[in-house]
C-alpha cells in the first residue's frame, strides 16, 4: 500500500489523523479547525483509501483477506499510516523543534544512566 501512495497522499493522511486526534479533549484547544475542514480531510482520507484498497491493491487485498482475515485491513492502515508519520516527522523543522527538547534534560543525570547501562555518552 504504502508504495501506491505519494507525498500528497501521505500528507493528506497525517493532516487527517492530527484532525482526528485534537478532537480529543487533552489536545481540542491546540487546534482550530472548523468542523467544515474536518470533513474535508475525512472525505479526502476515504477517498485515498477508496482508491488503494479497491482500485490500485485490489489484488493484494483480496489475497490478504482471504489468508489473514479482517485484521489485514487494520494492519495495513497502520503501516501506512506509520508511513506517514515518518514522512512528517522527517521535516527538518520537525526535527529541528524535536530537538529543542535536549535543552531541557538534565544532561549529567542521563550521562551517568548511560554509564550504570554500560554506554557511551555524546556530548554537544
Amino acid at each position: 500500500m504504502v508504495q501506491k501512495t505519494t507525498d500528497a497522499d501521505r500528507t493528506l493522511l497525517v493532516k487527517w489523523m492530527f484532525a482526528a486526534v485534537t478532537k480529543n479533549p487533552a489536545l481540542s484547544g491546540m487546534a482550530s479547525l472548523s468542523q467544515a475542514d474536518r470533513d474535508k480531510l475525512n472525505a479526502g482520507a476515504a477517498a485515498l483509501y477508496d482508491r488503494i484498497i479497491l482500485t490500485e491493491c485490489r489484488s493484494q487485498t483480496i489475497a490478504a483477506l482471504k489468508n489473514e482475515g479482517v485484521e489485514s485491513l487494520g494492519q495495513a492502515g497502520q503501516v501506512l499510516g506509520g508511513a506517514a508519520a515518518r514522512q512528517l516527522m522527517g521535516s527538518p523543522e520537525v526535527s529541528a523543534e524535536i530537538e529543542k527538547m535536549g535543552s531541557g534534560i538534565e544532561k549529567e543525570r542521563w550521562k551517568a544512566l548511560a554509564a550504570e547501562a554500560g554506554l557511551p555518552w555524546k556530548d554537544d
